[in-house]
């Protein structure tokens, strides 16, 4: 993975962390944008994980 890559996980794991109620699904597309490229990602699966545990934790 290449500098560029590596920056673009670490932001989106970084959102993950931060990412308000109302921007989980748009950020999950990213993520999974970003998975789309490269399978073997770990920073991008961990914001995956992430912001899957934050959806779940907040559903009704």
């Amino acid at each position: 993975m290449n500098n560029k890559d590596n920056e673009k996980s670490s932001e989106l794991l970084n959102r993950a962390y931060n990412c308000k109620l109302n921007n989980f699904d748009s950020l999950l597309k990213e993520i999974e944008l970003e998975l789309n490229k490269n399978k073997d990602n770990e920073t991008a699966l961990r914001a995956k994980r992430v912001i899957t545990s934050r959806m779940a934790s907040n559903k009704n």
